[in-house]
């Protein structure tokens, strides 16, 4: 498909290849989803018609209104429906000692859910699919498809900067400078956890190896793509100690654990690194 665009004033063409793909297994998940929501939003209409001790009753207005907003918070627009009927009876009552029999009319209010079983079947075809779009001719389908899989995610810095480990906010800085420098400072602290996760993952991949004891309680469980944050909290607990016993200086640094080692190795980093690290803090203790 050939496609124009204006770039910076100038005129940009390309050939583009677009392959619409569905995943079976996604369109699964999405359709197990669904079905849990029109669960979870027809438990809740029926229960809206249940009288019950010191629950307050609505009227036929009130109870249309809250089965339209449980609908829309469930998000099964079109696909589930609740119809609020009211009838009249006319019911009976004794006479009681010097009370006459009478009729008396009671408004009794019905809700009706329906579900539209065309309009899910309906819906649930258009789940899983996805177009994926290429300027590369010669990518297979497989090519393709592997290629957006693992592409980078733009999100997943932007989700590190706002929470843990960086935690940009919330931001307690009063000075515009501070801001700007402690903004910097997480940036560059962002993009060696994405190098990191990048490096080791691309390895694993080189080696077609795994990685183990990453996991809290887990201690036998493999990925091949580990997340910078799991990589963090297996390197916690390195304790090194630098001081002063009897007028020489000693150093200690706790062994490192297998996969402390692996990690290290991963990365391309020295398995002496901590080891170096506490004699080059030595020496400037001895300058």
């Amino acid at each position: 498909m050939p496609l124009v665009a204006v770039l910076d004033k100038r005129v940009v063409r390309w050939k583009e290849r677009r392959l619409v793909v569905r995943s079976h297994a996604y369109a699964e998940a999405q359709a197990a989803q669904l079905d849990k929501r029109l669960d979870r939003a027809e438990k809740e209409l029926r229960a809206l018609a249940v009288r019950k001790q010191g629950k307050r009753r609505l009227d036929p207005a009130g109870m249309s209104a809250a089965a339209e907003h449980i609908i829309a918070c469930h998000r099964v627009e079109g696909l589930l429906s609740a119809a609020v009927t009211t009838t009249t009876v006319k019911r009976k009552v004794r006479r009681y000692k010097d009370r006459p029999a009478k009729l008396r009319r009671e408004t009794k209010i019905t809700l009706a859910v329906r579900r539209d079983e065309a309009a899910i079947k309906a819906v649930k075809e258009q789940m899983g699919w996805r177009i994926y779009a290429t300027n590369q001719p010669r990518l297979s389908l497989s090519a393709v498809v592997l290629a957006y899989r693992e592409q980078y995610r733009v999100e997943d810095g932007i989700s590190r900067l706002k929470g843990r480990p960086l935690g940009l906010a919330p931001m307690y800085l009063q000075t515009e400078s501070r801001m700007i420098g402690l903004i910097h400072l997480l940036t560059i602290a962002l993009r060696i956890l994405t190098l990191s996760e990048f490096r080791v993952r691309r390895q694993l991949q080189t080696e077609g190896g795994t990685l183990t004891g990453i996991y809290a309680g887990q201690k036998g469980r493999q990925t091949a793509r580990p997340s910078a944050e799991l990589l963090l909290e297996a390197l916690r607990g390195i304790d090194g100690v630098v001081g002063m016993v009897n007028g020489q200086f000693v150093t200690y640094l706790r062994p490192l654990t297998a996969t402390q080692l692996r990690i290290l190795s991963l990365l391309g980093l020295d398995s002496l690194l901590y080891d170096k690290l506490l004699l080059y803090f030595q020496n400037l203790t001895q300058e």
